[in-house]
């Protein structure tokens, strides 16, 4: 009974440092940035689409570190709210950087930022688009996609589909970037002989394995 309290108790001592280090280096970075994309917001959003939580930095620094940008990547963030993951994307050397956003009030402030981006010659670069996900035209170029469970399994099918058109028109290797994706993500894409997973990565921190990013290619 002892071990399991002392067990019990280092797990929920690491989980405090854990959720506070995330705190911490969102803070940090944000101010680096000069960008303010933090804190969980409630909106009057079309239903089946998700309020704002922002992807931590620390997930979105292993991402681009594990998968480097190329010059010829074309990055689109989905649910890009105040553009913390696009704006992170273009930092760590992405050229080409999309945020798709149904919000106004998240749309308005992403601009905001991006004006406010210490990286003056990659502004740009980064471009954000008020519409619903599974409006959003898949240009030819667009290859890596990023997804914080910004909606319901039925936008997030309609969404995908769009890419594998795409896909089927234009044939190119595309990348999905699901950030601790609900089960139903993951189901749907499991079941999917388009879609292959190829790597979860690790993103807490102690060797924690969650939370993670798991990596999907197509296979078309």
């Amino acid at each position: 009974m002892e071990q399991v309290n002392k067990h019990n108790y280092m797990t929920s001592f690491l989980d405090m440092v854990h959720t506070y280090s995330f705190y911490l280096m969102d803070k940090y970075y944000d101010r680096k940035l000069k960008i303010d994309t933090d804190k969980y917001i409630l909106l009057n959003n079309k239903s089946g689409y998700s309020n704002y939580q922002p992807t931590p930095y620390s997930a979105l620094k292993k991402l681009f570190k594990y998968q480097p940008f190329t010059p010829n990547d074309h990055f689109v963030d989905f649910g890009s709210g105040k553009g913390r993951t696009v704006i992170c994307s273009s930092y760590y050397g992405c050229m080409n950087a999309f945020g798709v956003e149904i919000n106004e009030e998240m749309h308005s402030i992403a601009l905001e930022n991006v004006s406010r981006f210490t990286r003056i010659e990659k502004r740009d670069r980064i471009s954000f688009h008020l519409c619903p996900a599974e409006a959003m035209n898949i240009s030819p170029d667009m290859n890596k996609f990023f997804f914080n469970n910004p909606f319901d399994l039925k936008y997030f099918m309609k969404t995908t589909d769009n890419i594998l058109s795409s896909v089927r028109e234009f044939n190119r290797t595309v990348f999905l970037y699901l950030y601790s994706p609900n089960e139903y993500y993951t189901r749907y894409l499991n079941r999917n002989k388009n879609f292959n997973h190829t790597k979860r990565i690790s993103t807490g921190l102690f060797h924690m394995n969650y939370p993670y990013v798991d990596i999907y290619t197509t296979n078309i």
